[in-house]
């Protein structure tokens, strides 16, 4: 300090030494925070800012033990200012390095693993072991693994932690295939007789198949139609769980036609006997009028190349396709038109009984007769007493179906025997001048 002189009357002069005891101020930069290197758990290159200083004399200097790479975290940096009297004075600056590089961490490959028998997860799946990094150094490593991994999709979460508390995640897919089929027992064969009238059975009741499955039944199902026809129709029952696997049974549907078919005989078939014949040939029999509820497959008759005279039973059988039978009957009745043939004996000539006027015993003989169906019968009037003369015996010939044919027969009676006379008694007379008396004449009788 410079002291000016004052004009007096007397002066002298000391030497002031003047002590600098005022040490500079010092104001450091701002805490710097700055992040690490790529790569690194520490940061190069800080910008530690400038302090502010001020000196009652003058600041000879500024300097502080700053580094040329900072750790993570806090580090204090010291400035120092020194003014031109060597006096000093400090602060601390704090350097903050904050890691903010995330770990790195790559999962395990996605694993897939079947259920437990019998169950609807799994347990002990082996995850693998992810491959983790940091800047600074790992932690630790977890994840959010379940002991029992139901079925389907779990996504694990692997978290890294670095040993500033930075973490990072990465998920694995853990599939849980659920590769057990379900379970199905069908229901027993239904039975069922078709809809009257119809060829089908609707309505049936299948019943209900026993299901199971390790993780849940999703649905059970059939490929049933709403009409079953005749004979078996093989039903399929699908079931399907909660997985999508499925199984399959198959349950027998019998429809049984129990409806008969119907047949209606044609009218009676009525024919002459062949010529000459018991039986008649190409007898047009007609056709049966027939149906069905599930259609006709044949219908036959019993009948002949050729029918006997008199009544035939036809039968007419109809068979529908599953082989269900009706039957009718119907009559063919052939006509013997044809009367029988009869041929008298010749004429027979005889003479009459001795002594009587009248023959007796008379053998007539045997007429020839025919028939197509054969002679039942053949007969003559004859009372076996014969008059004189010309008699006429009727032949009658019958055949097996009540025809008949006459002939007629003569006998002829001759009275072949002489009469007997005897005379009367002589008769002696007187004659009365002439011949007196008679003669009787005895002569021939005649038939």
């Amino acid at each position: 300090m410079l002291f000016r002189s004052v004009s007096s009357t007397q002066s002298c002069s000391f030497t002031v030494t003047v002590t600098d005891n005022q040490a500079p101020s010092i104001n450091c930069p701002a805490n710097v925070t700055v992040n690490t290197n790529s790569g690194q758990c520490f940061a190069t290159g800080v910008s530690l800012g400038t302090p502010v200083t001020s000196d009652n004399c003058s600041v000879l200097s500024t300097s502080n033990n700053g580094l040329s790479q900072y750790n993570v975290g806090n580090t204090n940096v010291t400035w120092t200012v020194t003014d031109n009297h060597s006096l000093t004075n400090s602060c601390v600056q704090i350097v903050t390095v904050v890691d903010n590089q995330l770990p790195t961490i790559t999962c395990p490959a996605n694993v897939t693993s079947g259920t437990n028998p019998g169950q609807c997860f799994a347990t002990g799946v082996v995850l693998g072991t992810p491959t983790s990094s940091d800047n600074c150094g790992i932690s630790g490593t977890v994840n959010n693994a379940p002991t029992q991994f139901n079925s389907g999709n779990t996504s694990v979460i692997w978290t890294v932690t670095d040993v500033n508390g930075n973490t990072k995640t990465c998920s694995q897919n853990v599939l849980v295939i659920e590769n057990q089929p379900p379970t199905i027992s069908c229901p027993a064969t239904a039975t069922a007789n078709t809809n009257l009238n119809q060829c089908f059975a609707t309505g049936v009741a299948l019943g209900s198949p026993t299901t199971s499955d390790n993780c849940g039944i999703a649905s059970t199902v059939n490929n049933a139609p709403t009409q079953f026809s005749t004979g078996n129709t093989t039903v399929t029952w699908t079931v399907t769980d909660n997985a999508g696997n499925t199984a399959s049974c198959n349950q027998t549907v019998t429809v049984t036609d129990n409806q008969n078919p119907s047949i209606s005989c044609p009218a009676t078939a009525t024919a002459n006997a062949n010529s000459g014949q018991c039986f008649a040939t190409g007898v047009v029999l007609g056709s049966p009028t027939t149906s069905d509820n599930c259609g006709i497959s044949g219908t036959t008759n019993n009948g002949s190349a050729s029918y006997n005279v008199g009544n035939t039973s036809v039968t007419w059988t109809t068979t529908d396709v599953n082989g269900r039978t009706a039957s009718c009957v119907q009559t063919v009745t052939v006509v013997d038109n044809q009367n029988p043939v009869i041929s008298c004996p010749s004429t027979v000539t005889v003479n009459a009984n001795t002594g009587s006027c009248v023959a007796t015993g008379v053998t007539l003989g045997t007429p020839v007769t025919s028939d197509n169906c054969g002679i039942s019968t053949t007969v003559n009037n004859s009372s076996g007493t014969y008059n004189l003369g010309n008699n006429s015996v009727t032949w009658t010939t019958t055949d097996v179906n009540g025809r008949t044919s006459s002939c007629v027969q003569t006998v002829t009676v001759i009275d072949n025997q002489p009469p007997t006379i005897s005379c009367p008694s002589t008769v002696t007379v007187n004659s009365n001048g002439s011949v007196s008396g008679s003669v009787t004449k005895i002569g021939r009788a005649h038939v």
